[in-house]
C-alpha cells in the first residue's frame, strides 16, 4: 500500500500537501472524502493512467503454464534452432 502512495504523489504532484506523511497525505488529497483510496482511483482512471491501488485474486490471469517452456505458435518469434557446437 505505501508504494501506492509513493506513486500517486508522483503522478498528483498538484494534489495534497506533500509535506505530510503518505497516509496523511493520502486523506489530504481525497479532499475529506470518505473513501479516499477509491477517490484516487478514480481520478487516475479518469487522467488514463489507470488505477493506482489495484487487488486482485492471487491467482487471477495466471495460466498453469511456466512461461518459455513450449513451443511458439507464431512462427515469426518462434526460436530458430541453435547452430551444433564444433568441439573439434
Amino acid at each position: 500500500m505505501l508504494a501506492g502512495v509513493h506513486r500517486a504523489k508522483a503522478l498528483f504532484l498538484d494534489r495534497g500537501d506533500h509535506r505530510l506523511t503518505p497516509w496523511q497525505w493520502l486523506i489530504d488529497m481525497g479532499d475529506g472524502s470518505a473513501r479516499p483510496v477509491y477517490r484516487l482511483n478514480r481520478l487516475s482512471t479518469i487522467a488514463g493512467w489507470g488505477a493506482v491501488f489495484c487487488a486482485l485474486a492471487p491467482d487471477a490471469g495466471r495460466r498453469n503454464t511456466k512461461a518459455g517452456g513450449g513451443s511458439s505458435h507464431d512462427i515469426p518469434s518462434a526460436r530458430m534452432p541453435r547452430q551444433p557446437i564444433d568441439s573439434g
